[in-house]
């Protein structure tokens, strides 16, 4: 390959490169601004949370919003309230919130802390308001005490980002919640029942049940 083209390849692939990071830019600041007058919208809501509902984290706003959330949801992170109480969007309750999640990060602390863990919900969400999903799973008072006794027996072990779906020893925020529902309450909460799970199938998974439940805020 001549030095000309080899220059010609490497502009053509700068400059792609550069038009896809300024359309990222571009919806980026779109979706933020969409999700400041979201929150505006619905500062007023309060929403009522049980043991076992899910907390679901959509990357954008405007997906979040929309009938297909789950499209938004790249990477995407959730987690399991394990008690139950009324927050107020208002008040941004999730400092009262236990939940149950693996993660690398505990953003608002801005620490690395990959296991698996209970934590406020506000750790690593609270900044998320307004693409936030409270997903109703109507567990019965026996099953929310499998699901906590199942977190509790299980608190500690390492996240790993590329953790396999039936892997019991380590987790990532996905394969955590699906292992707890098909552990302790025997429901299979992956959508399509492939060999991996992502955070897209769990929320797929109950937005195609008939009395789906999911609430955004």
């Amino acid at each position: 390959m001549s030095k000309h083209r080899r220059k010609r390849i490497k502009k053509v692939f700068l400059y792609t490169l550069g038009t896809i990071a300024l359309i990222y830019i571009l919806f980026y600041s779109v979706d933020r601004m969409y999700g400041r007058h979201v929150n505006q919208k619905n500062s007023k809501e309060t929403i009522s949370i049980e043991c076992g509902d899910i907390i679901y984290k959509v990357t954008s706003f405007m997906m979040a919003d929309s009938q297909y959330p789950h499209c938004g949801s790249l990477p995407g992170h959730l987690g399991i309230f394990l008690s139950d109480t009324t927050i107020s969007v208002f008040n941004n309750g999730l400092d009262k919130m236990l939940v149950a999640e693996s993660s690398l990060f505990n953003i608002k602390e801005k620490k690395i802390m990959p296991v698996l863990r209970i934590n406020p919900a506000e750790n690593n969400y609270s900044y998320a308001v307004g693409r936030l999903l409270v997903i109703k799973t109507h567990m019965s008072d026996n099953q929310k005490k499998k699901l906590q006794e199942y977190v509790k027996l299980n608190c500690g072990k390492p996240y790993r980002l590329l953790a396999k779906k039936n892997d019991s020893i380590s987790f990532n925020c996905a394969t955590f919640v699906w292992n707890a529902f098909n552990s302790a309450v025997n429901i299979d909460v992956d959508a399509n029942g492939g060999k991996t799970v992502l955070p897209a199938d769990i929320l797929s998974y109950f937005m195609k049940k008939e009395d789906a439940e999911i609430i955004r805020f």
